[in-house]
C-alpha cells in the first residue's frame, strides 16, 4: 500500500488555486473580498507546503548546484515554448478570441494601466514562474510518489497544473479555445516537470517558465496595444 499521508497537502495544492481564481475572475471580480481570497490562496499553496515539509517530513533544504548543460536545456525549451505561443497567436489568433472582448475582462478583473501590467509582468515572469516550479514541480512530484507509481507522477502534476488555468482561460475565450491552450500547459507542465525530474532542480524549468510567461505578456501587450 502507498503511503498516503501527503494527500493533505496535495489536495490544498489542487483546490486552493481553483477558488483563488473563481473568486477573483468570475465571483467578486476586481473587488475587496475577491483580491483578498485569491491572495489568501496565493499564499497558502506556497505556505502549506513550506510548513508541510519543515514540520512533517522535517525536509533540510540545501543549495545544490545546476549544470550549465541543464541551464541551457531550460533557455532552450523555454524559447521554444514562447516561439510556439507567438505565432499561434500571429496566427491563429483571430479564431481564437476577439481582443477587445480580453481588453475589456482585463480591466474587468483591475487590468486598467501600463502600470498594473508592467506590474504583473514582473510579478508573474520572475516571481509566480518561481513559485509555481517550487510547488507544482519540486513539492507535488515528490508528494504525488509517495501515492502514485513514478510513470505517473509527472502526468498527474501536470494534469493538476492545468486545473487552475482552465478557468483562467474559460473567463478570456471560449470552450474550444480553453481546451486547446489548456493542452498546452498541461504540455508545458510536463516539460518542466521532467526538467525537475532529470535535473533534480527547480532552476531549468523556472527559467523556461519565465521565458514562456514574458512570452504570454508580450501577446497580451499587443492585445492592449502597449507594444
Amino acid at each position: 500500500m502507498r503511503n498516503t499521508n501527503s494527500l493533505f497537502p496535495v489536495l490544498n495544492i489542487l483546490i486552493l488555486p481553483t477558488i483563488g481564481t473563481l473568486s477573483a475572475m468570475y465571483w467578486f471580480p476586481d473587488s475587496v473580498p475577491g483580491n483578498a481570497i485569491y491572495g489568501f490562496c496565493r499564499l497558502s499553496i506556497l505556505a502549506v507546503p513550506l510548513l508541510w515539509l519543515k514540520f512533517a517530513e522535517k525536509y533540510k533544504f540545501k543549495r545544490k548546484p545546476v549544470s550549465l548543460k541543464h541551464i541551457l536545456s531550460g533557455v532552450g525549451s523555454g524559447i521554444v515554448i514562447s516561439i510556439f505561443i507567438i505565432a499561434a497567436y500571429k496566427w491563429l489568433g483571430h479564431t481564437f478570441a476577439d481582443n477587445a472582448v480580453i481588453s475589456e475582462k482585463l480591466s474587468d478583473i483591475g487590468v486598467k494601466s501600463t502600470g498594473i501590467f508592467v506590474l504583473g509582468f514582473i510579478y508573474w515572469v520572475f516571481l509566480n514562474s518561481l513559485l509555481e516550479e517550487f510547488v507544482w514541480r519540486f513539492f507535488l512530484i515528490r508528494s504525488l510518489g509517495r501515492m502514485l507509481p513514478a510513470f505517473l507522477t509527472i502526468p498527474a502534476s501536470a494534469l493538476m497544473f492545468t486545473l487552475h488555468h482552465f478557468f483562467v482561460l474559460r473567463f478570456y475565450l471560449d470552450l474550444t479555445s480553453s481546451l486547446f491552450w489548456s493542452g498546452c500547459i498541461f504540455f508545458a507542465g510536463i516539460i518542466w516537470a521532467i526538467h525537475y525530474r532529470i535535473s533534480k532542480s527547480v532552476i531549468p524549468g523556472f527559467i523556461s517558465h519565465a521565458i514562456a510567461d514574458a512570452a504570454i505578456f508580450y501577446v497580451g501587450a499587443k492585445i492592449l496595444g502597449i507594444c
